[in-house]
C-alpha cells in the first residue's frame, strides 16, 4: 500500500469519527431549528404526489423495449430492421 494511500485512508477514517461523534450535535441542532418538523410536514403533504408524478414521468419516458432491439427503419419500404443488418429482410434493399 502506498503512502498516498494510507493518508487517504487516515484521512477519511478521521472525517468519519468526527461525523459520527458529531451526529448527535448536528440532530438536537436541527430539532431546535425547527427543520425536522418542515420537513415532516413536507413529506405529509407533498411527498406522495410528487413521486406519483416522478414515476408516471419515468414511465412515460421509458422506451418500448420492442422497439429499443429495433436496429432502425429500411429506407426503401419502411419495415422495421433487425439490429446490425445490411439488407432488408422484407424488400432486400440495401441499408
Amino acid at each position: 500500500m502506498s503512502l498516498s494511500i494510507r493518508k487517504l485512508v487516515v484521512i477519511v477514517l478521521t472525517v468519519g469519527i468526527v461525523i459520527l461523534a458529531n451526529l448527535w450535535a448536528v440532530t438536537h441542532w436541527l430539532d431546535q431549528a425547527g427543520v425536522i418538523e418542515i420537513a415532516r410536514t413536507a413529506r405529509e403533504h407533498f411527498l406522495t404526489g410528487t413521486s406519483v408524478a416522478v414515476i408516471t414521468a419515468l414511465l412515460i419516458l421509458l422506451v418500448n423495449p420492442r422497439r429499443a432491439r429495433s436496429g432502425g427503419s429500411c429506407p426503401v419500404c419502411s419495415s422495421s430492421l433487425p439490429r446490425g443488418a445490411k439488407y432488408c429482410p422484407e424488400c432486400g434493399g440495401r441499408v
